[in-house]
């Protein structure tokens, strides 16, 4: 029994002294191979078993060519200004903890075609442990796995830089919720750039550019795949920038900007991105995406620009890629909580359900439309009370399948000078909700065009509406309403181009509501093929102007109430005699309850006459003008 617990004791010594770690330091000044023991000081090949730390510290390349190398760890470029190279030429290295290429140092790794490198623990490219340290990984071919507890880090501490540069071959991470990071900590920098290649980080990982230091991704082909998450300048003080020329980017989720104080941004120019559930383009932080080309689209479901409360988003597309957002659930939220802007001078966007813009009670959102097409399902511009949307368009064209609404429970504000809205099957809203603000300013040569079978456009439903239009012109199908359920107030002002009403122009619908209907000079049209209808708590307010005054022409029923209201801009007198026709329809029936006038005009006449459906202003009475004597 003794003899066998002796035996037992030696046993654990000898595997104990076998399980020590040996320190193997490259000795040769040139090239040399990793498999001669007289390429290491001590003089013993490395492996696993022996628990090696191999060092390539003198400034020279150690070249793996056979299959079946392995080691504990290797670093290169182990103290402040040393170098050391490997070179993977031919068969596969794994180490069975980290790899470090530039630990304090200057490091450097080539992997060849048909190679293999297995980082059982993790890779590091430019670590910056005790000093300055330079990094740079050349992957031209074979296959890089890593599986380590914490992944691949490309940058790792201040005043560390580490570069990849994948000409081929394929990264794999084989271990779960592992990442790959680029610039990780403050002060350091990282770059990665991918001309060819595979990188698949499908096993849960994810993927940071920037994380608290400068990252930058650049890829011209190839494919990236990561099943979680995408970040792009992560953390306060976080710098990251994504740029795509070519090849596929996939991503279950993009994140530009996580954090206040984190700064990310991508450039599309060329190949496709395409994200699996949601993108944030500023989240606490800012967000910046330009697009002059490519593909980007997300499958699943929304992109936010400036998600949270303080984010800022942008997104710049004035090339001729597009942005499709075609499937099921897909949105567009432009200013989520914070402020975010999205300007499109060329290109196609398409959105399958809701293009937003200022969604939460203290966002701002506002969209561009300079050129190209943008589509969608339905349109909010200011969706909750407290929330601002704005929408400028110069051109180009807005599609909407189903409704749109400005100002719905908030404000929203459209500005159009170009381009053209049509709306394929019902309403456009201007205020629509109670507690709405709704304006949209028409100028220039745009168009809206409502002209599909169930088109209308109400100005204040429940909310306040106003609608001012300078030029352009205007079709709607069905009814235009001024002011139209209880406690809805519209205002529709036309001073130049054409309002073509296939319908009824209602100013006033419900008993309570308010509208106003306003003509201004006569360089406009205003023709209503159906019916005008006006309730006793609306005005028809007329401002004569030198050129003259626009008449409403009515091709059935005019049906009078409410009040007229009279003024002059540039008119100081008209000739006696002189007849003004404001409304000329098929049949006339009421009149206006009460007729006020602005100085200088202090008194008219309104004529109705019901046979001819005609109303004419008469008997213009001006202020005197000149100086004013009194006389005592």
């Amino acid at each position: 029994m003794k003899r066998q617990w002796l035996t037992a004791m030696l046993l654990a010594m000898t595997a104990a002294v076998q399980a020590a770690p040996t320190n193997l330091n490259w000795v040769v000044a040139g090239t040399g191979a990793w498999e001669s023991a007289e390429s290491w000081d001590p003089s013993v090949v490395p492996g696993r078993e022996l628990e090696s730390l191999c060092a390539i510290n003198n400034g020279g390349t150690a070249v793996v060519s056979q299959p079946g190398q392995s080691a504990a760890f290797v670093t290169l470029g182990v103290g402040v200004a040393t170098t050391g190279t490997v070179e993977l030429a031919g068969g596969d290295l794994t180490t069975g903890s980290a790899l470090n290429v530039g630990r304090s140092g200057w490091g450097r790794m080539v992997q060849r075609t048909g190679t293999a490198c297995r980082v059982v623990g993790n890779l590091f490219v430019g670590e910056g442990a005790t000093g300055p340290a330079w990094g740079e990984y050349a992957l031209e071919g074979g296959l890089l796995s890593v599986g380590g507890s914490d992944g691949i880090t490309v940058g790792y501490k201040a005043d560390a830089t580490g570069g990849v540069t994948q000409t081929g071959g394929t990264i794999d991470a084989l271990a779960p919720t592992r990442y790959l990071m680029v610039g990780r900590l403050a002060g350091s920098v990282g770059r990665y750039t991918l001309q060819d290649g595979a990188v698949q980080m499908t096993n849960n990982n994810f993927i940071v550019v920037g994380e608290s230091g400068r990252g930058a991704w650049e890829q011209r082909d190839g494919q990236l795949a990561v099943d979680q998450y995408l970040h792009v300048g992560r953390k306060a003080g976080g710098q990251g920038n994504l740029s795509l020329a070519g090849g596929l980017a996939q991503a279950g989720y993009l994140v530009l900007g996580e954090q206040g104080g984190g700064t990310g941004e991508v450039v599309v120019a060329g190949g496709e991105l395409r994200i699996g559930e949601r993108m944030y383009v500023g989240r606490w932080g800012t967000g910046t995406l330009r697009q002059t080309g490519g593909v980007v689209t997300v499958t699943n479901e929304y992109v936010y620009l400036a998600d949270q409360a303080g984010g800022e988003g942008a997104w710049w597309l004035d090339g001729g890629g597009a942005l499709l957002l075609t499937n099921g659930n897909n949105h567009l939220f432009v200013g989520e909580r914070g402020s975010g802007t999205f300007s499109q001078s060329n290109g196609a966007v398409a959105v399958r359900q809701y293009l937003i813009t200022g969604r939460h009670a203290g966002s701002r959102g506002a969209y561009e439309l300079a050129g190209g097409s943008c589509t969608t399902e339905y349109l909010v511009i200011g969706e909750d009370g407290g929330a601002t949307g704005v929408w400028r368009m110069a051109g180009g064209t807005l599609a909407v399948g189903q409704s749109a609404s400005v100002g719905k429970y908030g404000d929203g504000l459209v500005v159009q000078t170009g381009g053209t809205l049509t709306i394929t099957n019902e309403y456009l809203y201007v205020g629509e909700q109670a507690g709405s603000m709704g304006r949209y300013e028409l100028s220039g040569d745009g168009q809206v065009a409502l002209t599909q079978a169930n088109n209308y456009l109400f100005v204040g439903e429940y909310g306040h509406g106003e609608f001012v239009q300078s030029n352009g012109a205007v079709a709607v199908k069905h009814y235009v309403v001024a002011g139209r359920r209880s406690g809805g107030t519209g205002r529709y002002e036309i001073s130049g181009g054409s309002l073509d009403v296939g319908g009824w122009l209602v100013v006033g619908e419900a008993a309570t509501a308010t509208g106003v209907f306003a003509v201004v000079g006569g360089d406009s049209t205003v023709a209503v093929h159906g019916e005008y209808r006006q309730n006793a708590c609306s005005t028809l307010e007329l401002t004569l102007q030198p050129e003259g005054l626009t008449p409403i022409a009515v091709d059935s029923i005019a049906t009078l109430a409410g009040a007229l209201r009279v003024r002059t801009e540039g008119v100081a007198a008209l000739p006696a005699g002189a007849s003004v026709t404001v409304l000329h329809a098929g049949e006339l029936f009421g009149t206006f309850a009460t007729t006020n006038v602005s100085a200088p005009l202090v008194h008219v006449d309104v004529r109705y006459d019901p046979f001819l459906g005609v109303v004419t202003l008469t008997n213009f009475v001006f202020a005197p003008q000149g100086p004013m004597i009194q006389v005592r």
